[in-house]
């Protein structure tokens, strides 16, 4: 017998594809092509991830496997709510069962993969799980509506990884300090500030400090010993490499890049070599704009959608273009600034601030220390 097959992880989820297989033969036949086969697809990801898991020969490759799974179990739940939606099946007790196995397997999953991370050996744990008999696909007994968004959301909260005794190391779901999304991976030890939420399939990487009231956006990867202050937004799809650090009040947009070698080779391991990068307060990277690692990006400085950054670049400076150059500058509300009066003075159009270049190629706001955060936050 394999070691996979003495898992009772396994046979959770061999017996919960059973279940997804079953909802896909009732689905009709317009849908063979997409939920029906992406839902078995998804279904039979998760045994196969924990069967090859179990053959891994170092720790982070176990959890890395586990992690897949876990990822696979919440697109068959997204899955079977697309399902419901569509109002494809009329009795969904088949929904509400596939729900209740998914919760308890997610749990054990979660636990499993914390227990890999603690220890040298892949084993299941024995804490009992929470699981709340209700689902999203249940009615009320007064009004015979399904359970809205926000009860779903409150529920997940309680029953998602929460177990009996949980590690006080690993966190899933809401806490009171801040939020993981249950397909966020999140490794230890790591530092993550108060209020600060990480969505779907991020990656945080052991080492990492993330300061208090940041946004990691869907599909962030943030690697080891990476710096991020506070009230940092990072949107979906953007890569953190190890040498990166963000100052407070950093916005990067979509889809940018930053790199942590030069003249990168797949032969030749230049772990030793890696370039830092630093992004200072307030600065904005736009969309798909690359930073070309080694450089400093100035406080409050506006990097335009698409620029490529090879060099550093000044307080406020606005930068387009590949590569990159200075165009003009930007106030710190991100306006840019108009052609200055006979005194040198800029006004920023949103906030009344001045702004003069007090020497060639340096610009200081007249109104407001550079090292301050502003005010107050403004919501426009």
């Amino acid at each position: 017998m394999h070691k996979f097959e003495k898992l009772e992880v396994w046979q959770l989820a061999v017996e919960y594809a059973d279940l997804c297989y079953t909802i896909a033969e009732k689905l009709p036949k317009s849908e063979e092509y997409n939920l029906a086969s992406q839902l078995r697809r998804a279904a039979i990801s998760i045994a196969l991830n924990i069967a090859e898991g179990s053959t891994s020969q170092t720790d982070p490759e176990q959890a890395r496997f586990l992690a897949m799974a876990i990822r696979s179990l919440i697109e068959t739940v997204a899955y079977q709510h697309l399902i419901h939606r569509r109002n494809y099946l009329a009795d969904t007790t088949l929904l509400r069962e596939a729900y209740q196995a998914s919760e308890k397997l997610v749990a054990k999953l979660q636990a499993m993969r914390q227990k890999v991370l603690e220890g040298p050996t892949l084993q299941e744990v024995g804490a009992e799980y929470i699981v709340d008999p209700r689902t999203p696909f249940d009615v009320t007994a007064n009004d015979q509506q399904p359970m809205t968004n926000n009860q779903i959301v409150r529920r997940s909260s309680l029953v998602v990884g929460q177990a009996k005794d949980p590690p006080s190391s690993f966190v899933v779901g809401r806490s009171s300090k801040y939020f993981v999304h249950p397909t966020a991976v999140i490794d230890e030890p790591c530092g993550i500030g108060a209020d600060t939420k990480t969505w779907h399939f991020c990656h945080v990487m052991r080492g990492v400090r993330i300061g208090e009231r940041c946004i990691l956006g869907q599909n962030v990867f943030i690697a080891n010993d990476v710096v991020i202050g506070n009230n940092v937004k990072i949107q979906n799809n953007v890569s953190l490499y190890t040498g990166v650090e963000l100052e407070d009040d950093v916005f990067c947009g979509p889809s940018c890049v930053f790199t942590n070698v030069s003249n990168p080779r797949s032969q030749i391991v230049r772990h030793h070599l890696y370039e830092r990068t630093l992004v200072r307060r307030g600065a904005t990277i736009g969309a798909n704009a690359t930073i070309v690692c080694g450089v400093t990006i100035g406080r409050y400085a506006f990097i335009g959608a698409g620029a490529v950054v090879t060099h550093d670049v000044p307080d406020y400076a606005l930068m387009l273009g590949v590569p990159a150059r200075q165009v003009g500058w930007t106030s710190r509300h991100g306006h840019r600034l108009d052609d200055p009066d006979g005194d040198g003075v800029m006004i920023c159009p949103e906030s009344g601030w001045r702004y003069k270049e007090v020497e060639p190629g340096v610009l200081r706001c007249l109104d407001w220390p550079e090292d301050e955060p502003l005010p107050e936050t403004k919501e426009r």
